[in-house]
C-alpha cells in the first residue's frame, strides 16, 4: 500500500510540474504564478487547548489554469498541565488556485488526505502512537510582496482520527 501511495504522489506531482511552467513571465506580463513553496507558523486549537501550529512544507504545484496538487508537512503542539501533546502529519491532495484581484492576491483551496502520528511527552519520556488517517480542508491567501515572494495567511481545518482542530498560520511563500 505504501508503494502505491508513493507512486501515486510521485505521478501527480511530476505530471503537474511538467505543465506548471510559465515561460518566466511575471504576473504583470499576463502569467500568474500559482505554484509556490511556503513556510508557516501560527496558532492551533483542538477546541479544548490552544497551541502552536507549524507547517515546514507546503508545496503547491499548479498549472496556469490553477489546477494542481499540494504536499503539506507540519505539526501541532499543545501544552496540557505538565504534558506536551504533539501531532505530526504528512498530507497530499488536489488544489485549485486563482487570482482574486488586480493587486495580485491569490487564493488556493485544497482538500488533503494523509498520515498523522500523535505523541505525548511527560517528564522527559516520549510516547509515540500509531499512525492514523488525517484529512485537511483549507485555503491559502497569498499577498504579493515582490514578483516571487508573498506573505501568506492559511486557515485550515484538520481532522485526525475523528478529532477536529483549527489552524490559522501566517508565513512567507516563494512563487514560480
Amino acid at each position: 500500500m505504501r508503494k502505491v501511495l508513493i507512486f501515486t504522489v510521485f505521478m501527480i506531482f511530476s505530471s503537474v510540474y511538467l505543465f506548471s511552467q510559465n515561460d518566466g513571465k511575471s504576473p504583470a506580463e499576463g502569467k500568474n504564478r500559482y505554484s509556490y513553496y511556503s513556510l508557516n507558523l501560527g496558532v492551533a486549537t483542538d477546541f479544548d487547548h490552544v497551541g502552536l501550529g507549524l507547517n515546514l512544507l507546503e508545496l503547491n504545484l499548479a498549472t496556469q489554469r490553477g489546477l494542481g496538487g499540494t504536499l503539506k508537512w507540519g505539526a501541532n503542539s499543545y501544552l496540557v498541565d505538565e504534558m506536551t501533546l504533539g501531532i505530526g502529519y504528512l498530507l497530499v491532495g488536489p488544489s485549485y488556485s486563482h487570482l482574486i484581484n488586480k493587486l495580485n492576491v491569490k487564493a488556493t483551496y485544497r482538500a488533503l488526505v494523509g498520515y498523522a502520528t500523535p505523541s505525548v511527552m511527560y517528564e522527559g519520556e516520549t510516547i509515540t502512537g500509531d499512525g492514523v488517517v488525517a484529512f485537511n480542508i483549507g485555503a491559502t491567501l497569498r499577498f504579493a510582496a515582490h514578483k516571487r515572494f508573498n506573505f501568506v495567511l492559511a486557515p485550515d481545518v484538520l481532522l485526525i482520527d475523528g478529532e477536529p482542530s483549527l489552524n490559522v498560520n501566517a508565513g512567507i511563500a516563494f512563487s514560480w
